[in-house]
Order: C-alpha cells, then structure tokens, then sequence
C-alpha cells in the first residue's frame, strides 16, 4: 500500500515531492522473482558495490545488465542489438559520441582514435567487413569507402572515394578496386583501378598490362 506523504504510518513505499519512493532505501528491487538470479527486473547494489540495473528473459538466466559504472552487458555472451528492431519498429539513427568527445574501443579498453578495432591472430586479421547484401541482378553494385571535407564555405563535400566491384571486364566473379578523387568541384570520377588479374590501370577502366597509363 501507499503511505500518507505525511505519517508514513503504513506501507512499503511513500511518495515525496512528486516521486515514488521505497521506505528502506538500502534494499535491492526484485520484480517478476524472489533472487536476483530468477528477478525478471532487477535493481541490485543499492546499499552497496556498483547499482546495477538487469532486464532478464524467461529461460537459461540470461539478462541484460547496465551498471553504475558506464558498462552495458549481457550473461552467457549474448547479443546486444541497439536499434532497427523489427519486433518494436525502432529504424532511428545509433548516435555514439555525437558531441565529439570521446573515442570508440572494439577489442580494446583503451583506443586511441575516434575508432579503434584490435584482436589477436597468428594469420592476418579481419579487423573491417563491408558488404553490399543486394539481390538486384546488375553488376555495378558493390561497396565504398568515402572520404570528406569541408569547403571554404564549411559545407561538406565528398573529396574522395575508394569502390570495390565485380570486375565486368575480365571475370564478373571477382573483384576491382577502384581510386576516385574531386576536381573542379565535381563528384569524384575514377582515376585508378586495379582488375581482377591485377593489372593497374591509370586515367583507364580497362588496364591491359600490368601498369596501362592513359593520359
């Protein structure tokens, strides 16, 4: 039950200036079960340690934790999705350090740049995978890495664009890599490509050699 705000004679909770609050604020706030292990919902550490915060599922104790200390967590390495959730309709944009403070760490505790990626590998490691997953049938699709700048007029302008392709010329199987750069201040065109075969060509498309020079 609800207590008087002014006795407080009765109840385990009592409402003040407008908030909802439990009598015994040192307790811990289990909800849905009688442990923290079965809790449904779940607010633990409140007297002591670092608050944490547990949304857990129906089965196989797994939950997702929040804790004081800035960590964002789930039990038995499940998957954490953060937006662009069928189930709940949510397509908005993942904003991380949008005030440009603050550098973003996969593998590493400690990065050093607005992005750092770091793992182990006796072989060579996949740090970066971009993949264009259409099904459209034409051979002009594929995946980009853009860069930009800022004009005179502080407006951002694409400078610069390297492209990966199938390769329509030699084997539509496998792959081009493609160099673009901004002049006169137009889009980008492709100023060097390497083939499938490895050929380089310069101001050409179709490298015949393994160096082909147009221009």
């Amino acid at each position: 039950s609800w207590a008087d705000a002014g006795t407080q004679a009765f109840g385990l909770w009592q409402q003040i200036l407008g908030t909802i609050q439990p009598k015994n604020q040192t307790q811990d706030l289990l909800l849905g079960g009688t442990a923290t292990t079965s809790a449904k919902i779940a607010l633990i550490n409140v007297n002591s340690g670092t608050p944490t915060a547990s949304i857990s599922a129906n089965s196989g104790n797994n939950a997702l934790y929040l804790t004081g200390d800035g960590t964002l967590a789930t039990t038995n390495r499940g998957t954490i999705t953060i937006g662009s959730s069928a189930t709940y309709n949510t397509s908005g944009n993942i904003l991380l350090a949008p005030n440009g403070t603050g550098n973003v760490g996969i593998g590493t505790t400690a990065p050093s740049a607005l992005l750092q990626t770091t793992g182990t590998s006796t072989t060579i490691l996949t740090n970066l995978i971009l993949e264009n997953i259409s099904t459209a049938s034409n051979l002009t699709k594929g995946t980009s890495i853009d860069f930009y700048i800022r004009d005179t007029s502080v407006t951002s302008k694409l400078a610069a664009r390297i492209v990966s392709q199938p390769d329509t010329n030699v084997n539509v199987n496998d792959g081009i890599l493609a160099f673009y750069t901004r002049t006169g201040g137009v889009d980008p065109v492709e100023r060097v490509r390497i083939d499938s075969s490895g050929n380089v060509g310069i101001g050409n498309t179709t490298p015949l050699t393994a160096l082909d020079v147009t221009g």
